[in-house]
């Protein structure tokens, strides 16, 4: 859904960003014994490799619709971020940090 939505301008940030706190998700899984779990996430990764190009028409698509820019109900930070750091714990905190 990132790559099919996102600005060609945020997409490479973005999409590094998630490589990494997939790894991290993978290694604390990993860590914890949860092999399965690590596992899943590794295959994920190699699925959205694999099938990022079919997705390239639904993407053109996407970006030529876009008639507002930027979103209003997107918010400029990390939603894990919000969660673990800040403290947000429900949707209704989130509507303060639009902008």
């Amino acid at each position: 859904m990132l790559y099919k939505n996102l600005p060609e301008a945020e997409l490479n940030k973005v999409m590094c960003i998630r490589a990494w706190l997939d790894y991290v998700a993978a290694l604390t899984f990993l860590l914890k014994g949860q092999l399965e779990n690590a596992r899943a996430v590794m295959q994920a990764r190699k699925e959205y490799k694999r099938s990022r190009s079919s997705f390239s028409s639904s993407r053109e698509e996407n970006l030529r619709k876009t008639f507002l820019n930027p979103i209003p109900e997107r918010i400029k930070s990390s939603i894990l971020w919000l969660f673990y750091v800040r403290g947000c714990k429900r949707f209704s905190q989130l509507s303060d940090l639009k902008g």
